[in-house]
């Protein structure tokens, strides 16, 4: 995309480039205890769409997500990330400081980072977004959606 060369959007198109290649990170969890339905465990894969928002400026994207469920917890990305946030009946919510999931050579970031979702048999969907998030001094604000489905039961 020809608009992502212009160089005022120096500064976004490093940001996304920084979320999408840590699109996972360190983190903690939050939220409470729960347990998962049977049919509710295992892994779920599909789809996040993301906007970054700077200013006027806006870059869109998106990928794939993992996400693991057990009796009560849900783990994103398992196998790179492993990230995880505890189920409060069918919710749960992970949280990462941006410091640890956006910082890379030349941005630094303050601010959080969430994903909240609803776990359901054969499914977990839910919101990403972020809070009072500054990079390199400058604000900028993350939403998007995820959509997964069961892909298998637990190992």
């Amino acid at each position: 995309m020809s608009f992502l060369r212009k160089r005022h959007n120096a500064p976004l198109l490093a940001l996304l480039i920084v979320f999408m290649s840590a699109c996972g990170g360190g983190g903690s969890s939050s939220g409470g205890g729960g347990n998962a339905n049977t049919e509710t465990r295992g892994v779920f894969v599909g789809q996040f769409r993301i906007t970054i928002e700077s200013g006027s400026m806006q870059v869109h994207d998106g990928g794939t997500m993992t996400l693991f469920v057990e009796d009560t917890r849900v783990t994103r990305d398992p196998g790179t990330d492993a990230t995880s946030g505890s189920l409060d009946g069918d919710s749960f919510a992970i949280q990462n400081s941006a410091s640890v999931f956006l910082n890379d050579s030349g941005v630094s970031c303050t601010g959080l980072v969430q994903q909240v979702g609803i776990v359901e048999p054969g499914e977990v969907n839910g919101n990403i977004f972020s809070a009072n998030l500054f990079c390199n001094g400058t604000p900028f604000s993350i939403s998007g959606t995820f959509r997964t489905k069961f892909t298998r039961s637990a190992l």
